[in-house]
């Protein structure tokens, strides 16, 4: 038979919760204001969306690396893969950004954010180098995939349905 290996329930949590988000924006429809915006509506402070970023950051080591359930070579391995998981993607973001238009700080942040949700189910049990890899393809599927929701007009505000979905299910593979 075929196992499955989640390191830190990154398919129970990432992949579910970007589905219920794609289901629940699809069913809620466009938020007021959609067409005037164009879909892209303003930021209200990039500073709390960073702060916030950089708590969820910290965190994520927490959360993978205690995955481990000990300090051992897994939870090592995790914290570093996290690390490269949310720079190499953020990265992607901020390169895809300035090929399709202007980049943004919202951008290099989604970028951290969709890089740890795809590296956690993979993250304490893959080479530092497959985690670049896989760190470059979290952080292309989700800037372009959130590009294909938006020409679709799905109004995920977060893109969130990118972000942990997509990533999820790419990072399980």
């Amino acid at each position: 038979t075929l196992g499955t290996q989640d390191f830190a329930g990154g398919i129970v949590i990432h992949t579910s919760s970007g589905i219920s988000a794609l289901v629940l924006a699809i069913a809620l429809g466009k938020r007021v204001g959609w067409e005037r915006y164009h879909g892209a509506f303003p930021h209200s402070d990039l500073r709390y969306a960073a702060v916030g970023a950089t708590l969820l950051w910290v965190g994520w080591f927490g959360f993978n690396a205690g995955s481990a359930l000990g300090a051992n070579k897994f939870a090592i391995q995790a914290i570093i893969n996290t690390q490269i998981g949310a720079c190499f993607s953020a990265t992607v973001w901020l390169i895809c950004g300035w090929i399709e238009e202007k980049p943004s700080v919202l951008d290099v942040l989604n970028g951290a954010v969709a890089g740890m949700a795809g590296i956690t189910p993979a993250s304490g049990f893959i080479a530092s180098q497959s985690a670049i890899v896989v760190a470059l393809l979290l952080g292309l599927a989700s800037f372009y995939g959130a590009k294909l929701l938006h020409r679709a007009e799905i109004d995920d505000a977060l893109e969130v349905s990118c972000i942990h979905c997509l990533t999820g299910v790419i990072g399980a593979i």
